[in-house]
């Protein structure tokens, strides 16, 4: 639906998963068309929502790319919120704006920045890590949070072993993803459009940073936490973890990030394995990561930074979670293999650690 059609009190409705993989309606009124604080500024379209399916929680991060049908066709996506108590008002950007988004933008370009309505706070897609432990998921938190970014970690995959392959569609949940495997990293939001294996979702930028080459995967919904009060970090969200690899995502740009079905991104495996060399139990950790080298890292750096560091954290503390005594050492080696050569870097360090001593013993 073309935006020029909107208008003011139309009855629409909006669909996301609230829970698991199916998708729910819920009515969405249309309150007004809100302009952009410049010219360079695209509108966007002011919703109040309403329904079973989020009378209780509001819609917050996770909702992003929620789809909005009005008179039977698509008009925008959730995107933005104006930080209203409850999380029932909105904005959504126009389907059009979203579909000008393209599949696989020019390599090296980059979005000009973009900045929403006056006081409208972008929903953005919540970073979730699956497969950590809650002491580990806490230091990682915390680290997010002193680079004023929200990570939700997520309690892993789900028992129902896990949910089978999802078709992605309008309201469907997806993840951009950073990794795959034991260690799960992406930022989990809503498929807004599709057309035959092209797909564009969130209604708003991952990073804003043009080309990429990132998973484009299903995912899982475990619960919307219910917080009201709306304040940055602290807002509803959508409890969620990236599941299973269905496509590529390509494009980042202000209006949406898309991608393709069917065709993997690049990618290069890690694999980390912890042995207690006391009773030699091991921890063996695997996970495939985003490879996005061949674009010059379009956000300036890898995936493996903190991906890699979750995997090596985590096996540690499953081995040494069940140690004694509480002063322990542990020795740590890497092997790292090169594309131009022929023989690994290799190091090992050596790591002393005073369990319980504190937060960050």
């Amino acid at each position: 639906m073309p935006l020029g059609e909107v208008k003011r009190g139309m009855k629409c409705e909006a669909r996301s998963v609230i829970q698991g993989v199916d998708i729910s309606t819920f009515e969405a009124e249309v309150v007004d068309i809100v302009s952009g604080d410049t010219a360079a500024d695209s509108p966007r379209i002011l919703f109040r929502f309403s329904g079973p399916a989020v009378d209780r929680t509001g819609v917050g991060p996770g909702f992003s790319g929620s789809p909005i049908y009005c008179d039977g066709r698509n008009a925008g996506a959730i995107s933005e919120s104006v930080g209203e108590y409850g999380g029932s008002l909105a904005l959504a950007t126009p389907i059009e704006a979203i579909l000008g988004q393209p599949v696989e933008p020019p390599t090296g370009t980059r979005p000009a920045s973009q900045t929403p309505a006056r006081a409208a706070r972008r929903l953005s897609a919540p970073l979730s890590m699956g497969g950590l432990s809650p002491r580990v998921a806490s230091v990682f938190t915390r680290a997010a949070a002193k680079a004023k970014r929200v990570l939700y970690a997520a309690p892993g995959r789900p028992v129902a072993s896990t949910f089978p392959f999802q078709q992605l569609r309008p309201g469907s949940a997806m993840a951009a993803g950073y990794a795959s495997g034991d260690i799960t990293a992406g930022a989990v939001g809503t498929v807004a459009y599709v057309d035959d294996r092209k797909v564009w979702a969130f209604g708003h930028p991952l990073d804003s940073a043009g080309r990429r080459s990132l998973f484009l995967q299903d995912a899982y919904v475990y619960t919307i936490v219910n917080n009201p009060v709306a304040v940055e970090g602290a807002s509803t969200y959508k409890l969620a973890v990236p599941g299973h690899n269905v496509g590529i995502l390509s494009g980042d740009g202000l209006s949406a990030v898309a991608g393709t079905l069917g065709i993997l991104p690049a990618r290069f495996p890690l694999k980390v394995t912890a042995t207690d060399q006391d009773t030699g139990r091991t921890r063996v950790i695997t996970t495939e990561i985003a490879d996005e080298n061949a674009l010059d890292l379009p956000t300036g750096t890898s995936s493996l930074s903190f991906v890699g560091a979750g995997a090596v954290a985590q096996a540690a503390a499953t081995i040494l979670g069940g140690g004694a005594p509480a002063r322990q050492t542990g020795e740590m080696c890497a092997r790292i293999q090169f594309r131009e050569r022929k023989a690994p870097l290799r190091f090992c360090n050596r790591y002393v650690t005073r369990s319980g001593a504190s937060e960050d013993g």
